[in-house]
């Protein structure tokens, strides 16, 4: 089975910990790591990605700021948004902007593992 390579964007230690245990249960491997906007982006300027798992609210900006990058870049990744702000009007801009799928990560953790295990 091929592993694909997955970008976790998450400024919560714990969740970030989390995470990498979580996603050792699917093909991912994590290729990188970043804990806000301008890390994210230096990463993926110069890094290829098949996947991003991406939180909305980060210390230095939104992820939707990621998005859009993604987008004007033309960079080819699917964006899979976990985020404890994914209310109806947040979660419908994430998705206009290009995210594949959301997630609220304090109730649909299953949810989203499933997600990622059915993806490969």
């Amino acid at each position: 089975m091929k592993h694909q390579k997955i970008f976790l964007v998450d400024d919560s230690e714990l969740i970030l910990e989390t995470l990498a245990r979580l996603i050792k249960q699917t093909p991912f491997i994590i290729a990188g790591i970043a804990k806000n906007v301008a890390t994210a982006l230096e990463w993926l300027a110069s890094n290829q990605t098949d996947a991003i798992i991406l939180d909305l609210n980060l210390p230095d900006g939104n992820g939707l700021d990621i998005l859009n990058w993604l987008n004007k870049s033309g960079y080819n990744a699917e964006v899979i948004v976990l985020s404890n702000f994914t209310s109806e009007p947040v979660a419908s801009e994430a998705l206009k902007a290009g995210a594949r799928k959301v997630f609220d990560k304090s109730s649909e953790i299953d949810s989203f593992i499933a997600y990622l295990q059915s993806r490969c």
